[in-house]
């Protein structure tokens, strides 16, 4: 082709590929993305404490970014590091600027990116130190020290009271720590101490309180007789090493003292009189707290009268919503529950055996806080949930019941004995003190009621063993009519002895009156066995007040004190350091008490401290069953709660209130 030719194809052409030069003809495009950076993580962070923070990125694929600190990829040492994944870490100590930028850079471009400002704080450590134990009433120093900040002050709480409070006590800004006088619910509190230039680091410590060192006890005792000693030493919760005249336990010739400070005297004046009773802390035996006790060798009669301060009536005792009566309300503390247990109870609905109306009925409650009333809201119940008996009955005597009892169907013309049935009565309880299984001795009635006999008859006395909630009633008197009984027939004497009873140190006592008649009781003498012999018949002995004092003939037992309606009680009050009897009085709405310096006295005069309310509906009866809880008792013994019996026939058959008074007396002198 000539050069012409040539010339006419090139020219045309040129401007094409000036067009494919400027547009890019037949290529892709190199425009920026457009990315989005969503950055997330805390705004403060401690000093060496490493921090996670989070990019999103959107709008695109690559999702990866480039992480830098004060526009420093990757940080440094003086402002702090963060890695690709984002995790940043602090410098150990305070740069020149609180203050740090954390950017996340979108690695599609460049452009996009997103920062978040963080506030580093430094790692501050609070340690608290001081006494781990405190007295009541006394003031303890402590310190706080604060490392990692310039800022030494602190904030003090107690229990997470600033400043604490008059229950817990209270602590100044400077730390001193004064005890409140008296101990709070829980022995223990806590001491905290937190920084004021970062509240979130504090330090805490548990401080335990303890009462003072202390001892109490009578300073005077008759020889023969009993004192209960207390004693604080070294603080709360743990048992304490008693001795006599610095023998551990004491011995016969000066006197022995229980583990829980219960003196028994010797039966005879010693060397000297005075002795020196002490406890000390078994883990520290230098840590100690003693007094000096006068041994006198008879009493000066009749223990002292105490003051009636107020007798105050608070409501009845709130009972299963069936029960329409009961009466008897013996009680005791086992297992730190208060177990009553009546003689009949009456209810307004049949129980799942179709009565009505049965003997020996339990409840108990599981507060022993008896300031707003008493509440017996558990009961021993059946299968339909009403209330039945709890203590057995033989096998005998269940057949009796069954062939000639209401529930027969017998007829007095064909069966004399048609109407007549077996009934339990409980009375007085003693808990085995320490008892992990509830293990208890329960005192009781057997008698015999209904169809010809007017009242009731008294069979006899028993004794009833529980463990584990089960009660069993054992053989007693083997090869007698009613083995189960330890006092019947010419034992009897007529005395029933289940009046009343205590354990004092390992011996029991038990009050037994004669049945003056169907409704009161009169003329009470005094049984005595060691515990560990209770079951034993042969064991017990009983008081005459003659030379030989203590006698095995039950026929030979004197009398002690006259006695009130439906049962006598016996308890050691241990704010007076008396033994006290209460009662309800014989034909009379009164209640009363008596005071001895022994169970075996010389027991006071009958001193009234309170009148009952009147019966309400028809039934023209006296108050009755007036019982003592000591299981209640407040201010050692001072204040005391005592149950009687009201008729209330409004209430239906057999209906019956249980009134509640809270006796206050006067400390002894």
């Amino acid at each position: 082709m000539n050069s012409n030719l040539r010339n006419v194809f090139v020219i045309p052409l040129l401007p094409v590929l000036l067009l494919c030069a400027l547009t890019g003809c037949g290529s892709q495009s190199n425009a920026p993305v457009s990315a989005s950076v969503q950055l997330s993580g805390p705004q403060t962070v401690t000093l060496g404490a490493p921090a996670q923070f989070t990019a999103t990125v959107t709008g695109t694929t690559n999702r990866a970014v480039t992480w830098s600190v004060n526009q420093v990829n990757g940080g440094n040492a003086q402002v702090g590091t963060i890695s690709n994944a984002g995790l940043y870490t602090p410098p150990s100590t305070m740069p020149s600027s609180p203050t740090v930028t954390i950017t996340a850079t979108s690695q599609a471009n460049t452009e996009d990116s997103q920062s978040l400002q963080v506030t580093l704080q430094p790692n501050i450590t609070v340690t608290v130190s001081g006494p781990q134990t405190v007295t009541l009433g006394t003031s303890a120093q402590y310190t706080a020290t604060v490392a990692g900040t310039t800022n030494q002050s602190v904030t003090w709480s107690v229990n997470q009271v600033a400043g604490g409070n008059a229950q817990v006590g209270a602590i100044s800004t400077s730390g001193l720590y004064t005890a409140p006088p008296a101990m709070p619910s829980s022995s223990t509190v806590t001491i905290t101490a937190t920084s004021q230039a970062n509240t979130s680091d504090s330090q805490s410590l548990q401080i335990t309180l303890q009462v003072p060192d202390s001892i109490s006890g009578p300073q005077t005792v008759t020889v023969g007789t009993y004192a209960q000693y207390t004693a604080s030493v070294g603080g709360t919760g743990q048992s304490l090493t008693w001795s006599v005249n610095q023998v551990a336990g004491g011995n016969p010739q000066v006197g022995v003292i229980s583990t829980t400070g219960l003196y028994t005297a010797p039966d005879t004046m010693p060397s000297t009189s005075i002795v020196t009773i002490a406890a000390s802390n078994p883990a520290n035996p230098a840590d100690s707290q003693g007094m000096q006790v006068t041994l006198q060798t008879t009493s000066s009669g009749a223990a002292p009268i105490p003051t009636v301060v107020s007798a105050a009536a608070i409501g009845t005792v709130v009972q299963n919503s069936h029960v329409l009566g009961r009466d008897g309300t013996w009680s005791a503390a086992i297992n730190g529950k208060s177990y009553w247990s009546f003689n009949d109870t009456s209810m307004n609905a049949a129980n799942a055996e179709g009565e009505n109306f049965i003997s020996n009925t339990r409840a108990w409650s599981d507060n022993l806080n008896a300031s707003n009333g008493i509440n017996l809201d558990n009961n021993h119940v059946d299968s339909i949930g009403m209330p039945t008996e709890f203590m057995p009955f033989t096998a005998d005597e269940t057949a009796f019941n069954t062939a000639h009892g209401n529930q027969s169907g017998c007829s007095t013309t064909t069966d004399p004995l048609c109407g007549e049935s077996y009934a339990i009565w409980p009375g007085p309880v003693i808990a085995v003190p320490n008892s992990t299984t509830g293990e208890a001795y329960h005192f009781y009635l057997l008698i015999q009621r209904g169809g010809s006999i007017s009242a009731w008859n008294v069979i006899g006395v028993g004794i009833a063993h529980e463990l584990n909630g089960v009660l069993t009633r054992p053989i007693l008197t083997p090869g007698t009519t009613h083995p189960t009984l330890m006092w019947q027939g010419t034992t009897l004497t007529p005395t029933t002895y289940g009046g009343g009873g205590m354990l004092q140190g390992d011996m029991v006592y038990m009050t037994g009156c004669d049945q003056m008649n169907a409704f009161g009781y009169h003329m009470c003498n005094m049984a005595t066995v060691p515990l560990a012999n209770i079951l034993t018949p042969g064991a017990w002995t009983y008081w005459n007040g003659g030379t030989q004092q203590w006698v095995t003939d039950p026929t030979q037992a004197t009398m002690l004190f006259y006695g009130g309606a439906a049962g006598n009680t016996l308890f050691f009050n241990p704010a007076l350091n008396e033994y006290m009897t209460i009662y309800s009085e014989t034909y009379s709405n009164n209640l009363a008490f008596r005071v001895a310096p022994a169970p075996w006295g010389p027991w006071s005069d009958e001193q009234d401290f309170f009148t009952g309310l009147s019966t309400i509906g028809a039934n023209n009866a006296n108050d009755y069953a007036a019982q003592p809880h000591p299981e209640f008792q407040e201010q050692n013994g001072l204040v005391q709660y005592v149950s009687y019996v009201q008729d209330d026939t409004d209430l239906g058959f057999c209906g019956q209130n249980i009134q509640l008074v809270r006796v206050t007396f006067a400390p002894a002198q």
